[in-house]
């Protein structure tokens, strides 16, 4: 509490990094009352400065503001925030667009947003990225060695959850593999000439 309050009369001074930190507090309600009314106006102040993070905080704020909120300003700051590089709303807007449930669905765009934000090194992205080619839903191609990369990348940085998917993309592989060279064995071995034969056989 001794920490807020410190920070919250730096805020009062114009301090960028502790208005950033009181409106993280008010939002969570982290050592203090949650208050996302309090939170918008330190946001809406660092964001006027041209803060990326405080665009970002700001349109989570417009995000999850429960009876209040507001898709298309929340769109709007994470645009703003994402022109500027921000890479965690690069993301956010790569997940609106492929998701399609509060905008209408562009899997292209989601993806390249995704991308952006992958290559810019952001490991939720990564990690995203990596589902999507894994599941190939939604739109999107399935391709496995995309998968693999961009999950491996994320598990690299200790992305827990790309990690498991890695493992599991990792042994369909080495399954497909073993799988591909029992065949070709058999081939020679049986005169086998198509893989529907190997099945069936």
């Amino acid at each position: 509490e001794k920490g807020f309050e410190r920070m919250s009369e730096a805020a009062d001074c114009e301090n960028e990094e502790a208005m950033l930190f009181v409106a993280i507090c008010y939002m969570y309600g982290e050592g203090v009352d949650a208050d996302m009314a309090e939170a918008i106006k330190l946001f809406k102040k660092c964001a006027k400065k041209g803060n990326d993070t405080a665009m970002f905080y700001l349109g989570e704020c417009y995000m999850k503001a429960g009876k209040n909120q507001d898709i298309y300003k929340a769109i709007n700051q994470y645009k703003m925030a994402a022109d500027k590089g921000n890479l965690q709303a690069l993301c956010q807007l790569g997940v609106i667009y492929i998701n399609g449930n509060v905008v209408s669905r562009d899997s292209a765009l989601g993806i390249e947003y995704l991308t952006t934000s992958a290559n810019g090194g952001y490991e939720q992205a990564q990690y995203l990225l990596g589902k999507c080619y894994l599941d190939g839903t939604k739109g999107i191609t399935k391709d496995n060695d995309k998968a693999r990369y961009w999950l491996k990348k994320a598990a690299d940085q200790g992305y827990e959850k790309a990690k498991n998917d890695e493992k599991s993309i990792n042994n369909l592989q080495d399954y497909i593999d073993s799988f591909e060279s029992r065949f070709e064995k058999a081939q020679g071995k049986r005169g086998i000439e198509t893989m529907s034969d190997y099945i069936s056989f």
